[in-house]
């Protein structure tokens, strides 16, 4: 939403005539499409377990899928059992959100990895890179892309000092309030579903406006990690799972008020949902009796 209004502010802030003003209305026409992009719908699909070819270094004979509706990010997933490198296991696949891990969890037979990176674009998980211990360089993200872009056109302008130093400091312009939320996290010291116990107030940085609660669990049902911090773009209720074969499950509550991620309750727990569920059809029933008097 950020960078729609920079399209905005950019608009109006830029007057020009003839074959420059075509420039620039092409630039930002080319941009905003980028921008409004609903993500990956065809990706690169493998499993190392049923075909040799599929490695982190290579994309040489992979085979192009087209996504299942709602399949809308690309990703690819390593999974490091305990034992030699043998017994790693590295896929390409469709998914419908983007979710990006490195998770680390210990059982009785050793440590286990599981490392996830994820893209929208068409075949952007062609990454010839580790999950497990990815480049440092990374890519770019698209705003990076979405700026450099708007920028062409300010080249050729006389007013590229100003809208400039719009674009570049647009984020100091879109000011949010800051909430406090309980912090802690099971894997640094006491930190528990059933209790507040060992957790410590803080403040959460900029565009971080929601508290959170969240837990992980291991296929064989126990807790890998419990969490309570800051979050953001969070619904009420959030659950989802993860791998295919060995499916990890993730649950999170969240709020947006100081200090509210206070929950002492499961969030992975059935009645979680229900209790969302009851909550929002009690106030749709409140206000259609306040509309009825």
């Amino acid at each position: 939403m950020r960078l729609l209004k920079i399209c905005e502010v950019y608009y109006t802030m830029i007057t020009l005539t003839g074959c420059v003003r075509f420039t620039f209305y092409a630039v930002l026409a080319a941009a905003c499409l980028y921008l409004t992009s609903e993500g990956a719908a065809t990706c690169y699909e493998c499993n190392s377990r049923d075909d040799k070819s599929c490695k982190p270094e290579s994309i040489d004979g992979l085979n192009e899928r087209r996504c299942r509706s709602g399949e809308m990010a690309c990703a690819v997933a390593k999974h490091e059992p305990p034992g030699n490198t043998s017994n790693h296991q590295y896929v390409r696949y469709c998914d419908r959100e983007c979710k990006k891990y490195n998770t680390t969890y210990h059982t009785e037979g050793g440590t286990r990895k599981h490392c996830v990176l994820c893209c929208s674009k068409d075949l952007c998980n062609n990454m010839t890179v580790d999950p497990c211990n990815p480049s440092k360089a990374g890519r770019l993200r698209y705003e990076t892309f979405t700026i450099a872009l708007l920028g062409v056109p300010v080249v050729i302008s006389s007013y590229f000092v100003v809208v400039l130093f719009i674009v570049l400091f647009m984020d100091v312009l879109v000011i949010e309030g800051l909430i406090k939320c309980h912090f802690c996290n099971s894997r640094e010291g006491p930190c528990s579903t059933d209790t507040l116990q060992g957790t410590v107030p803080q403040t959460c940085t900029r565009w971080f406006n929601q508290c959170s609660l969240y837990r992980m669990v291991l296929p064989n049902g126990t807790t890998a990690q419990v969490v309570r911090g800051c979050d953001r773009d969070c619904r009420p209720v959030m659950k989802w799972t993860l791998g295919r074969y060995q499916k990890t499950s993730h649950c999170k509550f969240c709020c947006d008020s100081d200090l509210c991620n206070t929950h002492v309750a499961d969030p992975c727990s059935k009645s979680s949902t229900s209790v969302a569920c009851n909550i929002l059809w009690l106030f749709v029933l409140v206000s259609l009796g306040l509309c009825a008097n």
